[in-house]
Parts: C-alpha cells; sequence; structure tokens
C-alpha cells in the first residue's frame, strides 16, 4: 500500500531533505541534495513499515523533523543546536531513539554514540529535547505540542529508526 498520497508528497518535498541513493545500514556518506528521489526513497522506506515500527528523519539544511508510522505522519519544525561542530557533513541511517532523562538521545545501532569524528576519534551524542540548555549537540523542539507527538509516537512504536542529515 503507498502511504504517501499527494498533499503528503508535497508537505515532504518542502519539508524533509533525503539522499539521492540508498546507503548501507550504519554507512556515513556525503550527499547532494536530489529532490527528485524523495517521493522514491519514502516510498521504499515507509513500505516496509510493520505495525509497530517507525521512522524519523531531521536535516539540518531544512531544520524540520517528520516521523511516519502505519497510520500516521507528523513533522514539526526544529532548532539546530550542533554546538562546536564545524564542517561535517554526514548521512546517518542506522540510529535508534534511546531515552535518558529528559532528552531523546540518537545513537548507532550496537553502540552508544551517533558517530566519530574522524580527526580527534571523539564520540559524538547528538540528542533532541525541548530545553534550550544544549551542551551537546542537539536538535531542539520549541513547541510543546510537537515535543508531546514525538514522546507518545516513540512510546507506541516499538521500533522506531531514525535518519540524520548533518550538514555544517
Amino acid at each position: 500500500m503507498n502511504l504517501l498520497n499527494k498533499t503528503n508528497i508535497s508537505f515532504c518535498f518542502i519539508c524533509i531533505y533525503l539522499a539521492n541513493c540508498q546507503p548501507q545500514l550504519g554507512e556515513i556518506r556525503r550527499r547532494d541534495l536530489n529532490l527528485e528521489s524523495i517521493e522514491d526513497i519514502l516510498n521504499h522506506d515507509i513500505q516496509f513499515l510493520e505495525e509497530k515500527s517507525g521512522l524519523c528523519t531531521y536535516s539540518t539544511k531544512t531544520n524540520f523533523l517528520n516521523c511516519f508510522g502505519v497510520n500516521e505522519t507528523f513533522g514539526c519544525g526544529a532548532i539546530s543546536r550542533m554546538n562546536n561542530l564545524k564542517n561535517v557533513s554526514l548521512e546517518l541511517t542506522n540510529l535508534k531513539i534511546v531515552e535518558n532523562n529528559f532528552t531523546l538521545d540518537l545513537i548507532e545501532k550496537d553502540s552508544n554514540f551517533t558517530f566519530v569524528i574522524p580527526e580527534n576519534m571523539q564520540k559524538i551524542v547528538v540528542s533532541i529535547k525541548n530545553i534550550d540548555d544544549f551542551q551537546e549537540p542537539g536538535i531542539y523542539i520549541k513547541n510543546d505540542d510537537c515535543w508531546s507527538n514525538i514522546l507518545s509516537f516513540i512510546h507506541r512504536i516499538t521500533q522506531v529508526n531514525f535518519k540524520l542529515f548533518l550538514f555544517l
């Protein structure tokens, strides 16, 4: 079943950045923006969602967080708080969301961090939260209703995959 109708596709074209080809799991690569492939990529990823699985994406190019479930789609404006990260272009496609007190940490599956900076081997954890007190890199969700939607989504869905696109 195609979960995206023309209204959702228009919404996604405006709000989301996706890469022009499918990476391997855990692969970190720089991508060029190719809006023509967004519909195909979203349909591919979403068609394999099962009843209790979901997909969320965020890009620093759009500053918008989108989440997709089998019967729901929503998006939130977000503010990038990538403190002290410069000259970074990454596509991270193998992330899970881990609750940590009042934050949601984006963690590479089978590890305890989001990515490693190759120059100094520093492990970075990117978090999502709705309190603007970032000491670490993160994504700030200013709208309380949107924050509640995100929390509700991850509590209802047993497996949420996260794709993060950083262009700093």
